[in-house]
Parts: structure tokens; sequence; C-alpha cells
């Protein structure tokens, strides 16, 4: 008897300690972070509130723990934020979130790093976080409550404000006036100031073509900004698509030529239409024959065609350069 005894209680000892230094390695990593952790139970009552928390919001574990959920999310966020978040939930399932569910329920518009909220500083100061939620369970599947964990995004936000007024300042500055020379090249090659010797005309032709592209680029990149913000616009129409590849094929042969590339139109039967953005169709075309163009050997080819699938039109650009 004495011997068990001494295996339980050695037993009891090697677990106790394991369990300590478990219970140490999961504080160390839950207020090691500089990120937000929360528990809430249930009732919508706090249970776990990190130090993490406390250095980005200012209120003291104390203050939170054993406190309402709701409550204290009504002091740290914006109620203008949580009525329009509320509206969307209603929206897109068809009732009012009850309680901390304005926090749980996901939205389809949520940002890549979850849903996106400013919250208000025990100073009064106000910071852009990031939320991700998840349903805690116990052993047998039933909900015990969820755990949030909040990122700092303010940085973020404030340098994608910066590089959105970058691109939007550069991309004005830089398409006002080169709209202007493309517009004086186009009618001074076009013979409006009267006829030039072949050789000017030559070289104008080249600004003129460089000229365009430079265009192309600005506006390529206003659609990327347009794009990551959910704001590129698509007006579909019927067309035809052959029409299309063999307008795409003149504009962009003066490219070609630059790189001694042939384009060559393998596959473009008339009168076969198709539902899509006339602009949008020829940007697309545009950047996959001029990257062919330029990684093309020289007295190479650039293949392009049209097929026919039960739903929908395939335009097809090969070339033979490497990769």
């Amino acid at each position: 008897m004495i011997f068990l005894e001494t295996v339980h209680r050695k037993r009891r000892h090697i677990l106790q300690r394991e369990l300590h230094e478990s219970n140490a390695l999961l504080d160390a990593v839950i207020n090691g972070t500089d990120y937000a952790i929360f528990v809430v139970d249930e009732e919508g009552v706090f249970k776990l509130y990190s130090r993490g928390a406390e250095r980005m919001l200012g209120y003291v574990p104390s203050q939170i723990v054993g406190q309402n959920a709701m409550l204290f999310s009504q002091k740290v966020c914006v109620p203008e934020e949580i009525a329009s978040r509320a509206r969307r939930i209603q929206e897109q399932y068809g009732r009012p979130p009850v309680g901390i569910e304005v926090f749980k329920l996901p939205l389809r518009d949520d940002g890549p790093f979850g849903q996106e909220w400013i919250n208000i500083r025990a100073d009064g100061s106000r910071l852009t976080v990031a939320v991700m939620m998840w349903e805690l369970k116990d052993a047998d599947g039933e909900p015990q409550g969820s755990l949030a964990i909040v990122r700092d995004i303010s940085r973020i936000k404030e340098l994608e404000e910066v590089k959105h007024d970058f691109i939007a300042t550069v991309s004005h500055e830089l398409r006002t006036p080169l709209t202007s020379i493309q517009g004086a090249l186009g009618l001074t090659t076009a013979g409006v100031a009267g006829p030039l010797p072949e050789k000017a005309s030559e070289l104008l032709a080249i600004a003129y073509r460089n000229t365009e592209h430079l265009v192309r680029l600005i506006n390529d990149i206003l659609d990327i900004e347009k794009i990551e913000a959910g704001k590129i616009s698509v007006e579909t129409k019927t067309l035809d698509a052959s029409d299309a590849l063999r307008g795409a094929l003149e504009s962009n042969r003066p490219y070609a030529d630059r790189f001694g590339v042939h384009m060559v139109l393998k596959g473009a039967t008339a009168g076969i239409l198709a539902s899509a953005d006339p602009a949008r169709l020829a940007q697309v075309l545009a950047n996959l024959l001029s990257n062919a163009s330029k990684y093309s050997p020289p007295g190479g080819e650039v293949w392009v065609a049209t097929e026919v699938l039960p739903e929908t039109v395939r335009f097809s650009v090969r070339d033979f350069g490497p990769g």
C-alpha cells in the first residue's frame, strides 16, 4: 500500500508539474504577444483579457474580467459602426444580431484581416483594429463561449492611405501632360501641321506609340488600385469576339514590330458573339500580347486565336520564348 501511495504521489507530482509548465507556456503565448486576446463565455462575460489587450486599449484586466462584454464593446467601439454592422447582418442573415453576435457573425465584405473596427482607448485616442473570432466548444461539442484575437492595423491603414494618395497624385500629374503630348503627337503624325520628312514621321510615330504605352501603364496602375478597393467597374456588352481580337492585334502590332515579332491570327471565326466589357477585354489582350512580344525571340511569332466552348469563348495567346 505504501508503495502504491508513493507511486500515485510521484505520478500526481509529475502531472502537476506538466500542468504547471503547460499553463506557463500558454500564459507566455497569450500575454507575450502584442495582439489583444479575449475569451467571453456563453453569457457574454469576460473570462480572459490579455496583457496585449491592456497595452492596446489601456484598460487593466481587473477592470474587465467578469464584466459584460457587450457593455465594454459599446465603450470601446464607435456606436455608428456597431449600428452599421448590425444593419448589414440583418440584410445578410435575415434577422438582427443578438448580443455579441454583432461581433461574432461574419460578413461577406469583411476585410482580409477580419472584421475592421475603430476602437477608442481608455485615454480617448483611436486606433483601427482587425478582429477575428472563433467559437469555443467543450469535449461534447457544446458551445462554451468565444475567443477573439484583435490586431492593431492602424499603421497598415495609414500606409494604405499614403499609397492611395501617392498613386492618385502621380497618376493625375503624369496622365494629364501625357494625354496632351499624345494628342499633339497624333495630330502631327496625321499631317495637321504639314507634311513631314519620312525619317521625322517615323520618329514621331515611335514617340506616339511610347506615349500610348505610358498612358496604358498609368491606367493599369489606377485599375489595380480600384481592384484592391473593390471599386472596379465592368460594363458587359455583346460583341464579336473575332473583331475584338483583330482590333487588339492592330493596336499592339506596332509594339510587336519593335521586337521583330510577327503576330499570327491562327483562328478567329467571324460572327462569334460574346458578352464582355470591351475596354477590359482590350486591356487584358493588350497585356497578354505585349508580354508575348517582349519575351519572344527576334523573328519569332505570337499565335492568337479564339475558340468556341460550350458556354464561353476562349481567347488564346501563345509565344515561343523561354519559360
